[in-house]
Formats: C-alpha cells, structure tokens, sequence
C-alpha cells in the first residue's frame, strides 16, 4: 500500500501531468501466519477481521494496526458498529468480546 493522496494534488510546477508515473514509497505490512478463508469488516468499516486456520487476527482499516487475535471456529461481528465481536471457540463454547475485552 501506498499514500498518494499528497502526490496529485500538488499545483504549479508541483503538479504532476496527467498520465505520468507517480513516486510512490510502498509500506510493508508484514507476513500474515495464516492462510486468510474470510475477510469481515464490521458495520461502521473500521476494523476488519481475517479469519483462517481456526485463528482470526482483528486489524484497524485504515492503518492495519493488530487489535485482537485468537483462536476461533467461527467469528461475528455485532450489528451495532461499536466493535463488539463473538467467536465459536468449539462446538460449545462461544465467548462474546466488547471493546476487545471478553464479557461475561
């Protein structure tokens, strides 16, 4: 990924012509330690959780900052946008998180 939302705007003898290459210094995100099944954003899009291999990592979706992660069968976000998640850990335990805390 890369910010280029400087880069075009510029005016005068800072702008760049239309249909020329622009400079862009890309970001490494780093690896990812599971083979990503599902993609969820939650309701408001400011976190989006990836889920694989029994585990799901929660990042934020502008600067893919780790939130949470942990092991997990299944994961839902929560309707209301605030960030409230649950997950199916095993066939009978379903733990339910809000503000990345469990509750209880």
């Amino acid at each position: 990924t890369a910010n280029v939302r400087g880069l075009a705007s510029g005016e005068g003898e800072d702008a760049v012509p239309d249909g020329e290459r622009l400079p862009v210094i890309p970001r490494d995100l780093g690896s990812c330690e599971l083979y990503p099944q599902m993609l969820k954003h939650n309701c408001n899009g400011r976190f989006v959780a990836v889920c694989g291999d029994g585990e799901f990592i929660i990042y934020t979706s502008q600067a893919l900052r780790n939130k949470a992660f942990g092991q997990a069968l299944d994961f839902v976000w929560s309707g209301t946008g605030t960030g409230d998640y649950a997950i199916r850990e095993s066939i009978s335990c379903v733990k339910i998180f809000s503000n990345f805390k469990e509750s209880k």
